[in-house]
């Protein structure tokens, strides 16, 4: 192994000076240009000094040499599964060769100056995960991945959740369902037009009155009893854990039992809903699915050199995660803490070691 250089950051032309290479050969081969001067033990030569001594090209004069900078500009999301999503998507990402940039989307206003701000840096394509006003791809003049949103090429099936949300609470008997929801946003378009599908397709009733927005809502405790005692409503679809998880606190605190008098099914279900009591029922968001697809489908753009929007859109099924606050029975912990817990519900946590096996009893 070489000995390493004592410099904050190690350049083309001190790999050249170990190898005995000059620095536009080595510039040249590790930038995957090649150079058919520098000899194929040499060029092996030069890229284990550069691993060895952690070198890092210049992205800037990459980018304006025109040559790929092998980075990706990520906008994440702001949910609870933002950071999870992040891991992820430089994980996969880093086995394409590949290793990212992110700027947090602090509000809408900044989108532009942020993507901006990711050309600039010369990403040679850009994934979205937070997109809220009209883009189109082409307008970005690099391959970009936007996931849910308008115009999306990967997004997670809201519609067909909710009817399996509906569904799952007919099985439980349920036949008067309201849809509880933070904001009339793209999600909760989604949500309410596959809820109300579902009750159509099943013949039940289902009020606009059903269906009420708790955000900056100071009548919300009004219009809840009025939908158990009146509208005689024995089960609830909310957005979110969060929702969920106080609406049920907010229940018992009035008089009512979950699940014995009334139901909770909602989405974006997190291992904390695990420790509720009742554990909440939830439809699982697939923020590893997401991340790991749009990995791949960025490095397949770039590669393709293609612009735009996806041919064929992707949708991610839906999944249910069962818990006890619609009925179902209470679900085994597999473990309370396996090198820590994540926040999503979405299935086997592949990024986990094997669980040893048990030892045998004597």
């Amino acid at each position: 192994m070489a000995a390493k250089i004592k410099t904050q950051k190690v350049t083309a032309r001190q790999i050249g000076e170990i190898v005995g290479c000059c620095q536009q050969a080595v510039s040249a081969v590790l930038s995957g240009r090649g150079n058919s001067k520098v000899s194929r033990e040499k060029q092996e030569k030069i890229f284990e000094v550069a691993r060895d001594l952690g070198y890092q090209p210049n992205l800037s004069a990459l980018r304006l040499a025109g040559h790929p900078t092998r980075t990706i500009g990520v906008i994440p999301g702001t949910s609870v599964f933002a950071a999870e999503m992040l891991v992820t998507l430089a994980t996969r990402l880093r086995t394409h060769d590949y290793k990212i940039i992110s700027s947090p989307l602090v509000t809408a206003f900044d989108e532009n100056q942020i993507i901006s701000s990711l050309l600039n840096y010369g990403a040679d394509g850009i994934i979205i995960m937070n997109k809220r006003g009209p883009l189109f791809h082409n307008q970005l003049k690099v391959p970009a991945v936007l996931v849910s949103y308008s115009n999306f090429d990967l997004d997670y099936d809201w519609e067909n959740g909710a009817r399996q949300a509906v569904e799952h609470m007919l099985g439980h008997g349920h036949r008067r369902i309201a849809f509880l929801l933070d904001n009339w946003g793209y999600s909760a378009g989604l949500i309410s037009q596959g809820y109300r599908g579902a009750m159509g397709a099943a013949g039940l009733a289902c009020s606009e009155d059903w269906s009420i927005k708790l955000t900056w809502n100071a009548a919300f405790a009004e219009q809840l009893q009025n939908l158990i005692e009146r509208e005689k409503v024995t089960a609830f679809l909310c957005t979110d854990s969060i929702i969920a998880g106080r609406l049920s606190v907010w229940l018992r605190q009035h008089g009512y039992r979950v699940p014995e008098d009334l139901g909770i099914i909602c989405f974006r279900g997190t291992s904390f809903d695990e420790t509720l009591n009742p554990s909440l029922t939830s439809l699982a968001y697939p923020a590893h699915e997401l991340a790991s697809r749009a990995a791949d489908l960025i490095v397949a753009k770039i590669q393709d050199k293609q612009l735009e929007r996806s041919a064929q859109p992707e949708k991610i099924p839906a999944r249910l995660h069962p818990g006890r606050s619609c009925g179902c029975a209470e679900q085994p912990l597999e473990h309370i803490w396996w090198e820590g817990v994540p926040v999503s519900v979405e299935g086997p946590q592949h990024h986990l070691l094997p669980r040893p096996a048990a030892p045998m009893k004597k």
